[in-house]
């Protein structure tokens, strides 16, 4: 289980039914479990309820329709965590420091690639877990076959097929209610003496 050397070294290695379009829920799934360890609250879903959750039927999940309703189990994390998508010009270096750098947490990212099925003969579109994000190579968990180290410009060139799409995990600030002051008052100060 897990890679050495990655940013995400224990990362769950778990596989999708080869028979069902289940890569989201799983790559979800696969987040969720590595922030288990930084972030407290997060509720033990099964891939169905988190298919259930982000409307995933036979045909896949259409990410950028109800991604964001898995948020509403997140509401009781500490800190909160929140999954939006973002899709377009997206840089490389915003995936690498998301991957990289605690601020204030560090994060895979989900990442929509073009990717040809072997059993379907065809292209797809495939969710995969961005576990190392380098200039030279890109270090992946891909729901069908497993852990994959790429070369950057090929996994960039899948990537930029399905417009940089990708799932993101952002921390949510919390509102705090700041109580203001009261004076107290010491014994005696307010006795009447003659």
């Amino acid at each position: 289980m897990g890679y050495p050397g990655t940013p995400f070294p224990d990362y769950p290695e778990i596989y999708q039914d080869p028979n069902e379009s289940m890569c989201v829920p799983v790559c979800l799934k696969i987040v969720l479990e590595i922030m288990k360890k930084t972030v407290k609250g997060i509720p033990n879903l099964s891939i169905k309820e988190i298919a259930n959750l982000i409307g995933t039927d036979t045909d896949g999940t259409i990410p950028s329709k109800n991604i964001e309703n898995i948020n509403v189990k997140l509401n009781a994390t500490s800190p909160q965590i929140n999954f939006e998508t973002d899709l377009g010009d997206i840089r490389w270096g915003s995936i690498k420091s998301d991957v990289h750098e605690e601020n204030p947490l560090q994060t895979p990212v989900i990442a929509l690639i073009g990717q040809y099925d072997t059993q379907r003969m065809g292209w797809m579109k495939h969710a995969v877990v961005i576990l190392d994000a380098q200039d030279d190579y890109t270090f992946y968990w891909d729901p069908f076959y497993g852990p994959i180290s790429e070369p950057t410009n090929l996994f960039f060139r899948k990537w930029d097929q399905l417009q940089r799409f990708c799932v993101r995990l952002k921390h949510i600030p919390r509102t705090q209610t700041l109580i203001e002051e009261y004076p107290t008052e010491t014994k005696g100060e307010n006795d009447e003496s003659d």
